[in-house]
């Protein structure tokens, strides 16, 4: 199976934007997905009652804090490009820093980063997982089209309940109106084909 470390927006995504723990598990069936314990504990309210999510999951344990060892560079970031760089939560440290081990070993296919700051910081940064990085949106859209790991219906479905949820004002993902309308609408009529 293929490896995905993904953020916490994620999986909250399928638990608060969508309502869809059903999805979830389909994907954590697909993909071998790592967490480790900054992520569970942004998670916690949700996964401490759902034991199908910890049966599907794949724990990481380490005794590195990510946080701390990029902190420093990216404290260097913050003091030398102020205007261009805001702080990122120790979850997402932990992500960065979890894939590049993945990665290390030969074993990361994907990391999902969809917080702007973030995901930037990868981009910008790290070219050594730049290849690695996604946005939950494009992990749908790899895995049906060129993966063929999750078949159409089911990514269709999900996003159409993003797309629900955005009309309803909710933000999943931080996606806006604009964003869906200028660069998701073209993904989902390439997957239905129109």
């Amino acid at each position: 199976m293929k490896i995905v470390i993904a953020d916490t927006t994620f999986y909250l995504l399928f638990y608060n934007d969508i309502k869809d723990k059903e999805g979830l598990y389909h994907i954590l069936q697909k993909y071998d997905m790592y967490i480790g314990d900054k992520i569970k504990y942004e998670l916690r309210r949700h996964i401490t009652k759902d034991k199908d999510f910890s049966l599907l999951i794949k724990d990481i344990e380490t005794d590195i804090d990510f946080g701390k060892l990029l902190r420093i560079f990216y404290q260097f970031l913050l003091t030398e490009y102020p205007k261009y760089v805001k702080d990122i939560s120790n979850a997402e440290y932990e992500v960065i820093g979890i894939s590049y081990l993945l990665k290390q070993n030969n074993k990361l296919d994907y990391l999902i980063i969809d917080e702007k700051y973030a995901y930037n910081f990868v981009m910008n940064n790290l070219n050594y997982l730049k290849r690695n990085l996604v946005r939950t949106i494009r992990f749908l859209y790899i895995s049906c089209l060129i993966d063929k790991i999750l078949d159409k219906k089911y990514v269709i479905d999900v996003l159409d309940k993003i797309e629900k949820a955005i009309w309803n004002g909710e933000n999943p993902l931080y996606l806006t109106k604009d964003i869906w309308n200028k660069k998701i609408r073209p993904m989902i009529l390439e997957l239905k084909g129109e």
